[in-house]
């Protein structure tokens, strides 16, 4: 998973960023996480990526097919500290 910008930079998860996240706000739920069919998600990760980005997109690289469907490339799923 990255996030890609106008200028097609792209930024990984941020370990670091998601270390210090994690402490305050508690574990995250993987993006792999197996659901149920009634059952839905809700995780945050972290990225460092500089203020001066922008039109910023999620690319999903891997994962079951169904993810693209989910959370489209074009969506802005974002929110910026």
């Amino acid at each position: 998973m990255h996030i890609s910008d106008s200028q097609n930079n792209l930024w990984a998860v941020s370990a670091i960023g998601q270390q210090a996240f994690e402490k305050i706000m508690g574990k995250q739920i993987a993006l792999d996480q197996k659901l149920e069919l009634h059952q839905s998600l809700e995780t945050q990760f972290v990225f460092d990526v500089p203020k001066d980005a922008n039109d910023l997109v999620i690319l999903i690289e891997e994962g079951p097919f169904i993810t693209k469907f989910l959370i489209p490339g074009n969506k802005k799923v974002f929110k910026i500290q």
